[in-house]
């Protein structure tokens, strides 16, 4: 059987999350039962975290991770999203993770991987994605318990090294793309560096729209050189 093709999603507005999720589910008719996986800039965004504290956040901050899950069922939608976002304080930026409650975006670029149900690996049990035992390395503990011991360890480790991360700029060791240079970004592909400042840097991708990403999670290097202009790779801090 052929696995089905991605459906990439991009939004440009101010919208509110999780309702454009399923929005655009309910467009397509593929989008039964999917993954999503993305990131994006939230004006505002509330979510809980392992211990069930809730935690609100104002914008403008990064979403670094948008991971989930989407289920129609009979006329409703269940949708289950982790976010993590990189905040900006007056000392540097904190990451911070959590189950989404609710939120409001301004960019986003998401992709939508239909699932076969047919295929009897996954079911939702009260918006709660459960993976089969058989398939699942912790095969000791319910499917319930394994993905929420998976999600309480990726937590915990990410509040043990969170930390304040220094401006790119500032660290004479690390070059930055030019104006002109080639991102070659995981989800967008090889993109054009449009302008760079101390905080962004907008890139133009192969579809001729502009998106910025926060300078201060990224890394950057040289992977490559193309027509005399150089091409970079990029991944988020740890």
């Amino acid at each position: 059987m052929n696995s089905p093709n991605p459906i990439p999603f991009s939004v440009n507005r101010t919208s509110k999350v999780p309702d454009i999720f399923i929005s655009e589910a309910v467009r397509h008719k593929e989008l039964n039962y999917c993954n999503i996986y993305g990131f994006g800039t939230f004006n505002s965004a509330v979510i809980e975290d392992a211990k069930g504290n809730t935690i609100e956040l104002k914008g403008p901050v990064d979403a670094i991770l948008i991971n989930g899950r989407l289920k129609k069922a009979d006329k409703s939608v269940d949708i289950e999203l982790r976010c993590i976002f990189a905040t900006t304080t007056f000392n540097g930026q904190v990451v911070t993770g959590g189950r989404l409650i609710d939120g409001e975006a301004s960019q986003l670029e998401i992709t939508f991987t239909p699932l076969d149900i047919a295929d009897g690996d996954f079911t939702t049990v009260n918006n709660t994605v459960e993976h089969s035992a058989n398939h699942s390395p912790m095969a000791t503990m319910t499917p319930k318990q394994a993905a929420s011991d998976k999600w309480s360890r990726a937590v915990e480790v990410s509040q043990k090294t969170q930390k304040i991360f220094s401006n790119p700029n500032d660290d004479n060791d690390e070059a930055l793309p030019r104006q002109g240079d080639i991102v070659d970004h995981r989800q967008f592909g090889e993109c054009k560096v449009i302008k760079i400042s101390d905080d962004h840097i907008s890139l133009q991708k192969p579809n001729g729209r502009i998106v910025q990403l926060g300078l201060k999670i990224l890394k950057f290097y040289i992977d490559d050189t193309k027509n005399g202009k150089n091409i970079w790779k990029l991944q988020v801090r740890k």
